[in-house]
């Protein structure tokens, strides 16, 4: 576990592992066989919910000296 030294700093975990529409038996789905709504919602999950969590967090990232750690 990450402990930081600094009291000020605010200690963020962003996982965006990726998610992808599934069969019912688990298997990733192809464009042709993936629904508008299962796309829009990858969409959303994959690329803009890092960017808004980046725009509400954008007045405290700016403050905060930045590290990255790879587990």
């Amino acid at each position: 576990m990450y402990q930081s030294v600094d009291a000020d700093a605010a200690p963020l975990l962003v996982n965006n592992g990726g998610n992808s529409p599934k069969r019912l038996d688990g298997a990733k789905l192809m464009a042709p066989m993936t629904s508008a709504e299962a796309s829009m919602t990858w969409f959303e999950i994959n690329w803009l919910a890092p960017i808004w969590v980046a725009q509400v967090l954008f007045r405290e990232l700016r403050t905060v000296i930045p590290s990255l750690i790879v587990c």
